[in-house]
C-alpha cells in the first residue's frame, strides 16, 4: 500500500534526479542515536526543503481497531522516533532507492 503512496508522491514532485544517493552519509558523532524499530513514515515539504518523520505503531491497536471496525474512536498513537530533514532531491533519491530495495 504504502509504495503505492510513495510512486505517487514521487510522480507529483516531476521528474526524479539524475544523480544517485549519497549512501556515505553519516550523523555527527555526537548525534549518532540508533533507531531500532520503525512501521510509520510522514513525508512533508515546503518548496525545495522537506523532512521524514519515523514513527512506530503498536500493531496490536491497529489490529483492534480493525476488528471493532471502528473509525470514528480516537486515532492511532504512534511514538516518533527521528527526523530526517533534507533537500527535496535527496528525499526523492532516498524513496526512490527504497523502492527499488523493497523489489529486490
Amino acid at each position: 500500500m504504502f509504495m503505492n503512496d510513495w510512486m505517487d508522491y514521487l510522480g507529483k514532485l516531476g521528474e526524479s534526479p539524475e544523480r544517485s544517493l549519497d549512501v556515505s552519509w553519516r550523523p555527527p558523532v555526537g548525534h549518532s542515536r540508533r533507531v531500532e524499530f520503525t512501521n510509520a513514515i510522514r513525508l512533508g515539504r515546503v518548496g525545495v526543503d522537506d523532512e521524514l518523520r519515523f514513527y512506530a505503531m503498536s500493531l496490536v491497536s491497529i489490529v483492534d481497531k480493525q476488528r471493532t471496525g471502528s473509525s470514528t474512536s480516537k486515532p492511532f498513537q504512534a511514538h516518533p522516533l527521528a527526523l530526517l530533514q533534507s533537500s527535496l532531491e535527496e528525499q526523492q533519491l532516498l524513496l526512490l532507492a527504497l523502492v527499488k530495495y523493497k523489489e529486490l
